[in-house]
């Protein structure tokens, strides 16, 4: 089987041992490479790959180990538009499976499409929780004009 240079990085080391059996990787390698669409680059050292590059494989991976919970931090702001359309398609997958999602991102029209709920944050104190229109609205308001609306009550 051949190996792909990136997988063998220090920075994805740590998720292959913790996460991830080497039968699983034997058995999904194929799948991972050809859903990241990196087969090109696969003897690439992990250091020359693009931001990008390095997300669609670890979107690759972590969509594979089929989670309970997938957490994803702005993994699909990078990459082109048709790679994301594709992460998408996956995770509603996943999500339609029973899976719990949570999609950390700045891109309101992504967790429009992506998400029934909506935590918002600034600065590590929650501003509103619930249903994704009406805090993304709220959101997209203070954009506009860079006034928080007050803290709910919990």
């Amino acid at each position: 089987m051949l190996k792909i240079c990136a997988l063998k990085s220090k920075q994805l080391r740590f998720l292959f041992v913790e996460l991830v059996k080497r039968e699983f990787m034997d058995k999904k390698y194929p799948e991972i490479l050809a859903f990241s669409e990196l087969k090109e680059f696969e003897q690439r050292p992990f250091k020359q790959l693009s931001s990008g590059m390095k997300s669609r494989i670890a979107f690759s991976i972590a969509s594979m180990i089929e989670p309970e919970i997938l957490i994803l931090d702005e993994v699909l702001s990078v990459g082109d538009g048709a790679f994301r359309e594709k992460s998408e398609s996956k995770m509603r997958e996943i999500i339609q499976n029973g899976k719990a999602t949570i999609l950390v991102s700045h891109s309101i029209p992504q967790i429009r499409r992506m998400c029934n709920k909506v935590l918002w944050l600034d600065h590590g104190n929650q501003i509103r929780f619930g249903e994704a229109a009406s805090v993304c609205d709220e959101y997209d308001a203070f954009l506009k004009t860079g006034i928080l609306p007050e803290k709910e009550n919990k």
